[in-house]
């Protein structure tokens, strides 16, 4: 009689085993890409610049970020510089509040975008939440 198979424990286990398998998908291919390197040229800084509204938001209310093709940008209560590195979103808040104030010292901000097209911006904050963003027309 052979010996009954020996079960090997799988060194690689499922992070989210109780997700639905469409969730796990787009969980890991998220963590893939925000794992993956980017080089310089991952994305093009012109397709940052104009108006845009998080997904599901209006781009008649004050809740827009204008991208300026001279690396400024301006919300409804804060400016200052932005600057693309790779897939590093970078920002510099220089102004804030009404009527605007100086911040001293100016308040820094690195995001990391796993997506970016004409249409849409997906970035993720330091603090880990995921951004979607649409471009206004």
């Amino acid at each position: 009689m052979a010996a009954p198979a020996t079960r090997i424990a799988n060194p690689f286990p499922d992070p989210y085993p109780d997700a639905m398998p469409a969730t796990r998908f787009l969980a890991l291919a998220l963590s893939a890409l925000l794992a993956a390197p980017a080089t310089a040229s991952t994305f093009d800084a012109a397709n940052i610049v104009g108006t845009w509204e998080p997904v599901g938001g209006t781009c008649e209310s004050d809740n827009v970020v204008i991208y300026k093709r001279d690396g400024d940008f301006d919300t409804f209560d804060t400016a200052g510089r932005w600057k693309l590195r790779g897939n590093k979103l970078e920002t510099t808040t220089t102004e804030a509040g009404e009527p605007p104030q100086r911040v001293k010292p100016p308040e820094r901000h690195t995001s990391t975008i796993v997506a970016l097209s004409r249409e849409q911006l997906t970035e993720v904050w330091q603090d880990g939440s995921l951004h979607q963003l649409r471009r206004c027309r």
